[in-house]
């Protein structure tokens, strides 16, 4: 929440449990690519 009262809510399927996160950062500091076996798409 923040200190305006404003409280966001965003979906799950924009989240990746931690251990999933952590190695997909890995893979792109490492290599500069995601890693094929995961997708995302730019919604801006």
């Amino acid at each position: 929440m923040f200190v305006n009262g404003q409280c966001d809510e965003y979906p799950d399927v924009d989240t990746a449990p931690l251990a999933e996160a952590l190695r997909i950062a890995r893979h792109l500091l490492e290599s500069g690519a995601r890693p094929a076996d995961v997708s995302w798409v730019a919604d801006r």
